[in-house]
């Protein structure tokens, strides 16, 4: 049974537990697909990677779009239309995360993470504005396999053409951002993320609004 700390708690630090558990068939099948689908994070950059990918402000957009309606994948592209469109955060070439809430084994239906149609959406645009690659993770809180399935993100993700990776808490290493409030971490980056990459957080599907985090 691992730990990982989640970095949306307060100052005590939230944990989320990792179990591995016996499962049946389909569940091991799943894992085997997933392995398959998927790369694993290394630690080897952490200390030299680039922390911040904002871009410019602009008075002429909003810094945050909210946008209502029924349909996911267009309140994903309105959004990102209002804030300036995508190729305002993603030019050509560049490796790109996107970080959905991928935190809970629940189907879409109970609505605990991000709508695998948000994330197929963004992933479209990332593509469509040029990015070499696009890659989903998230560090769950239930066991991080069934969490990619049941929530339909690591189907949804991979059909529009980006990487999954799972998380691996041996390759976490404790780093210091540097941050004014946040200084150490548990921190980990992929060998083959290029010094000019993004980072795209969705929103959990239970909102509407969608947010470029730096």
């Amino acid at each position: 049974m691992l730990g990982a700390k989640s970095p949306d708690s307060g100052g005590q630090g939230r944990f989320c537990w990792l179990r591995s558990a016996g499962a049946g068939a389909g569940a091991a099948g799943l894992g085997v697909w997933l392995s398959r689908n998927s790369l694993r994070p290394e630690v080897a950059l952490a200390t030299t990677a680039r922390h911040g990918h904002g871009v410019p402000a602009d008075p002429a957009l909003p810094e945050m779009a909210i946008i209502q309606g029924d349909d996911p994948a267009l309140l994903a592209r309105q959004a990102v239309e209002e804030l300036g469109g995508m190729r305002r955060f993603v030019s050509r070439g560049d490796i790109v995360l996107v970080k959905p809430n991928i935190g809970w084994d629940r189907t879409p239906e109970q609505a605990a993470n991000t709508n695998p149609d948000v994330v197929a959406e963004i992933v479209r645009q990332c593509l469509g504005a040029g990015a070499k690659r696009v890659i989903v993770t998230d560090v769950s809180c239930n066991e991080a396999r069934r969490c990619f399935q049941r929530s339909g993100i690591a189907e949804a993700a991979q059909r529009v053409g980006a990487e999954i990776i799972l998380p691996d808490p041996s390759r976490f290493k404790d780093v210091d951002l540097k941050g004014e409030v946040l200084r150490e971490w548990p921190y980990s980056i992929l060998s083959s993320m290029s010094t000019r990459s993004s980072t795209y957080r969705s929103p959990n599907t239970t909102h509407s609004r969608a947010q470029l985090l730096e």
